[in-house]
């Protein structure tokens, strides 16, 4: 009962070709926070159920396919990002993340969802906290807000 798998990311994508993206990314984005809530509930509940009944009750196995079901939903919603060259490594918070080089340097581009347009990124393999702000996009706001990690 994990966490869906990650998945790869596709080649390269620039800033402006990703933010052009968005108005589906955010569909997805979307239905996939709201796949991932049904989930986690699915799996809250088969644990209460297990606990309570047992694990090997007809009611526990049925919950348990309902836990697969709700992992499976996540996983083709997920994978509907990858023609778009993009990934989602946190459901929960619905960040999307497509491969990009940035001044020459590899990276990961990430969007949120309550983001207007793609302006940030993660340098090569660095974790999703070392978000910055891609150079040219910067806005005087940037200055005020130290802290660009979600």
């Amino acid at each position: 009962m994990s966490e869906p798998a990650a998945i790869t990311l596709e080649p390269e994508t620039t800033p402006a070709l990703a933010t052009r993206m968005l108005p589906l990314v955010a569909r997805i984005a979307h239905d996939l926070q709201r796949a991932w809530r049904a989930w986690r509930e699915a799996v809250e509940a088969y644990e209460l159920r297990a606990l309570h009944d047992g694990s090997d009750t007809d009611g526990a196995r049925d919950a348990l396919g309902h836990v697969e079901r709700c992992a499976a939903d996540v996983e083709a919603l997920r994978r509907e990002l990858h023609p778009l060259g993009a990934t989602c490594p946190s459901p929960r918070t619905a960040r999307i993340e497509w491969r990009t080089v940035i001044d020459g340097a590899p990276g990961r581009l990430v969007w949120y969802p309550d983001d207007a347009e793609v302006r940030r990124w993660v340098p090569g393999d660095e974790p999703a906290s070392a978000l910055r702000i891609i150079p040219g996009l910067e806005r005087p706001e940037d200055l005020e807000s130290p802290d660009l990690a979600r």
